[in-house]
């Protein structure tokens, strides 16, 4: 940002911070370990949660920073898999930069839909959402996938990689989204939803 306004007299105007809400001062640092690395060609050790809850220990070789779908990630050559893999940077615990030393790879890129070197297939879901989350629809897709219906909610169709990651993305909408299509998707939320209120109904 500062070399595209180089020409501002103060560059105090703005300030990028890739760590999120309520991060710790190592979290904020996490980008800057990982940016060194990457220049010095460093080997970085982490310990790095899936999208399917498992947690594990890696060492890899830093190549570059992705920024996609309001997330980081981090491409790199995972020693334990022997392979470029993709990493999203929220799930990256414990970086630490090694003083061992790596020559880059040329190796195919991973595709934006592998994460951590699992590809998931793509589920094409049909939602409606009530106007109240429509900010966040606005946030978080085009205006081409947002339809208004008459009675004032929205439906919106998008194709996602089927994971625990887009079945916590819609549920964290609460009461606020249907979804309409797939119906084994549509199980799978009435479900979880029937074990969340047993979990609630079971304290009274």
């Amino acid at each position: 940002m500062g070399s595209i306004f180089k020409n501002a007299s103060n560059h105090d105007w703005v300030e990028i911070d890739f760590s999120h809400w309520g991060s710790t001062p190592n979290e904020k640092n996490k980008f800057n370990d990982i940016k060194n690395a990457m220049l010095q060609r460093q080997v970085i050790r982490f310990e790095y949660v899936n999208a399917d809850g498992y947690k594990s220990s890696r060492l890899a070789e830093p190549e570059k920073l992705l920024y996609k779908g309001n997330s980081w990630y981090l491409i790199a050559y995972c020693r334990q898999q022997q392979s470029r893999r993709t990493f999203r940077i929220s799930r990256l615990k414990n970086v630490e930069v090694t003083t061992e030393k790596f020559v880059q790879k040329m190796l195919p890129g991973p595709g934006t839909e592998e994460i951590s070197g699992i590809t998931k297939p793509l589920v094409q879901l049909r939602l409606r959402f009530q106007a109240k989350v429509l900010n966040r629809l606005y946030d978080d897709f085009d205006d081409s996938f947002i339809t208004k219906n008459d009675d004032g909610s929205f439906n919106v169709e998008v194709a996602f990689p089927e994971d625990e990651w887009v079945y916590s993305y819609v549920l964290s909408f609460g009461s606020f989204v249907e979804v309409l299509e797939p119906k084994h998707i549509r199980k799978i939320f009435a479900d979880r939803m029937k074990q969340a209120l047993l979990f609630y109904e079971s304290e009274f």
